[in-house]
């Protein structure tokens, strides 16, 4: 008890640096995996394993931890609606890019600018107002990001780039469907049931190019694992900060979830 009182104080003030940390550092390493990984296996076979794996587990670890599940059929098609334009059409339209020439840190810088597009759309949508000086902002934001967009033109094919405009669309899309619904559901059994609907609406896409069947290769297998886990998993969670920092002052021992 003594040993660790000190970092029973300084623990207020660490959760708010390390959880921001750690979600840059696992969405990062999201590109630089689905670059390896899109090179070992065809683009949605990797994108159908890496959601059924995530499935797999985040379902038995709500069912382990007794989460509460929605009732209702109306919330779980909610749920699934989300977990297909968050999931299946965002990293389809992004892994397909990675497979035709797109960059990875292009790739992120794309899907990055959601924050901009999002805040854009959310205006006339939500009716939100911004100031002077976040209006710059996002107009600056925006032009940059159309800056790099057209410099990568040189080195990936127009169709590449419009695959990845397109996923940050599936993103947006998604983001704002979230907040239009607006239910709150524990992160464990709502992950899972956009993870259900992701691999079912991924899962013929796949078939249809490139088919189900994984590589059984290295490099195939630890993207997948990686992707599933860290990615799927861990990013979902660590996006969801609030869960986090309530889950990581309340653990005795000061881990993360």
């Amino acid at each position: 008890m003594v040993a660790s009182a000190p970092w029973q104080r300084w623990r207020p003030v660490a959760a708010p640096l390390v959880i921001p940390v750690l979600f840059v550092a696992v969405w990062s390493s999201g590109y630089l995996v689905g670059d390896l990984g899109t090179r070992a296996a065809s683009p949605l076979t990797l994108l159908f394993w890496r959601f059924a794996v995530a499935t797999v587990v985040l379902v038995a670890v709500a069912l382990a931890t007794r989460a509460p599940w929605p009732r209702g059929l109306r919330i779980w098609v909610h749920l699934a609606v989300i977990g297909t334009l968050l999931r299946t059409i965002q990293f389809a339209g992004v892994y397909l890019g990675l497979s035709m020439g797109v960059s990875a840190g292009l790739a992120a810088l794309v899907v990055s600018a959601s924050p901009l597009v999002i805040a854009v759309i959310a205006v006339p949508l939500f009716g939100e107002r911004l100031s002077r000086r976040q209006g710059m902002g996002l107009a600056l934001g925006l032009t940059g990001v159309g800056l790099a967009v057209i410099a990568g033109l040189r080195g990936a094919q127009i169709a590449a780039l419009a695959l990845t405009v397109a996923g940050l669309a599936g993103f947006v899309a998604g983001t704002l469907y979230q907040k239009h619904v607006g239910q709150a559901i524990d992160l464990r059994s709502g992950g899972s049931i956009q993870l259900i609907g992701a691999t079912l609406t991924i899962a013929p896409l796949a078939a249809l190019h490139g088919g189900l069947a994984l590589p059984l290769t290295g490099a195939a297998l630890g993207s997948v694992a990686w992707l599933a886990v860290v990615n799927s998993i861990g990013g979902f969670t660590l996006n969801r900060p609030r869960f986090l920092a309530a889950s990581f002052l309340a653990a005795p021992g000061g881990a993360l979830g």
